[in-house]
């Protein structure tokens, strides 16, 4: 993708082709300029005309409510009619925070869930949760399935003891994602509802904002400062470990420190650094967004932005910008929905 083109150029390929092309020329020179001036390095940067968007694309919730925006058009959500429109059970889909990017997820009436509510198996069944260590420091985690809760005290299979125990996630609906210290090693295991504990793989004591999802680790690795009040320092990168323990780096940045991050479903990661700016793309390939926290994608690939107060879309193909909606309070979440409506009946994309 080309980068813009210097002003002064601009004006003068417009000046040559007026005569000819005057309306294309307009629409074209219009198009090229970013809406707040910081466009995105490495993309053709256009803000569009139209912020129409076919089938159901978000639902958003802050303190002021839930919304929905249908083809385009945001209206306040119909409880429990609008549950037709997710694309997916109420109970399994998965937003982000607006706030910390972490995930988010609904309770009935479209009411945001607490942090107390763990982390939802893919089902949407079971949630995990942390629970206090035992007496001798071994490591709790407790599963909630409805009104019924179980417990699992986790040591290896020659009885050592797994310690300081987090739960961040499942690998699937049959099997938990957790970290926790063998010794002074930083480990991440898969524990299954059976109650069987896996070591997967060592991480790194510089880990930041591990969580697991569709079945991978991501997390952040950052360098400390040189005290211990010391904020990080670069470089920073993002990493993907796979159920078989292979750790892959899919996201790096030598000057800047990575803050948070997200995913599209086919794994395009998008992050914002400590300047401020977004990024998208794999290792090698990626784009600069401009300013904006990334916080989710789009069913049709287009980055979602938290920019000031406005909530945009990039297209990472074409750099089309998009402004989608007002921007949810810092105490809200933003759910990219999974379907398109036909006739009234929704269809998974």
């Amino acid at each position: 993708m080309k980068k813009q083109p210097p002003a002064s150029k601009g004006y003068l390929a417009l000046f040559a082709t007026f005569l000819v092309v005057l309306g294309v020329a307009g629409v074209a020179h219009l198009g090229s300029q970013s809406k707040d001036g910081a466009g995105p390095q490495g993309l053709s940067f256009q803000v569009a005309t139209s912020t129409v968007i076919a089938g159901p694309s978000l639902l958003i919730v802050d303190g002021q409510g839930s919304r929905i925006i249908v083809d385009g058009v945001e209206r306040p959500t119909v409880w429990p009619d609008d549950t037709s429109l997710l694309g997916t059970p109420l109970s399994t889909l998965v937003g982000r925070k607006v706030l910390t990017g972490e995930l988010a997820y609904l309770l009935p009436e479209f009411v945001l869930a607490t942090s107390s509510a763990g982390f939802r198996s893919p089902d949407g069944r079971r949630s995990a949760h942390r629970a206090p260590s035992r007496q001798d420091g071994t490591g709790v985690v407790r599963v909630r399935y409805g009104n019924e809760e179980r417990t699992y005290v986790l040591r290896l299979a020659d009885g050592h003891a797994i310690t300081d125990v987090n739960p961040i996630g499942w690998w699937d609906s049959e099997t938990m994602a957790v970290t926790g210290f063998v010794t002074s090693s930083r480990l991440l295991f898969a524990v299954s509802l059976a109650g069987d504990v896996e070591h997967v793989a060592f991480l790194p004591d510089t880990i930041d904002r591990v969580r697991a999802e569709r079945g991978m680790i991501r997390y952040l690795r950052i360098e400390p400062g040189e005290g211990l009040e010391s904020a990080p320092r670069p470089p920073s990168s993002l990493h993907s470990v796979s159920r078989d323990g292979m750790d892959t780096v899919v996201a790096e940045e030598a000057e800047r420190i990575i803050l948070r991050y997200v995913e599209s479903a086919d794994g395009v990661p998008a992050y914002e650094t400590d300047d401020g700016e977004g990024v998208a793309g794999n290792l090698g390939a990626t784009d600069r967004l401009g300013r904006g926290a990334p916080i989710g994608f789009l069913v049709d690939g287009r980055v979602l932005l938290v920019r000031g107060a406005e909530l945009i879309a990039i297209d990472l193909s074409t750099g089309v910008v998009a402004r989608i909606a007002e921007a949810p309070g810092d105490d809200g979440a933003i759910f990219p929905l999974l379907s398109s409506v036909v006739d009234g009946t929704p269809q998974n994309r």
